[in-house]
């Protein structure tokens, strides 16, 4: 049988000493705090609840509703006024518009 050397050899004295010198050079992680793991489930803990207290609030808002127009009660034109304001003013389809809304 023909036997070939192997190239991939290491130097003598490699092998025992590889995990003294690893240890040596390996840095222990720094063990995380307590108060950094919880920062996020706490963090999403009160988004949950903030949302929730917003939904709510806007569920039970009251629905704000325009008030009507109303006159103005500083006005109050007198009788020839009003028949000035009707021959001069009004044409015919503002006076059928205002003769409708004053019979509604």
């Amino acid at each position: 049988m023909n036997e070939q050397k192997n190239p991939f050899g290491v130097p003598p004295g490699y092998l025992p000493a590889l995990q003294e010198r690893l240890a040596r050079h390996a840095v222990a992680a720094p063990r995380p705090r307590r108060r950094a793991r919880l920062a996020l489930p706490v963090a999403g803990w009160a988004a949950t609840l903030a949302l929730i207290v917003l939904v709510a609030r806007w569920i039970t808002a009251p629905a704000t509703i325009p008030p009507e127009p109303s006159l103005d009660n500083d006005f109050n034109p007198t009788r020839e006024e009003i028949i000035e304001y009707l021959t001069t003013e009004a044409d015919l389809a503002t006076l059928s518009n205002d003769i409708i809304l004053a019979g509604t």
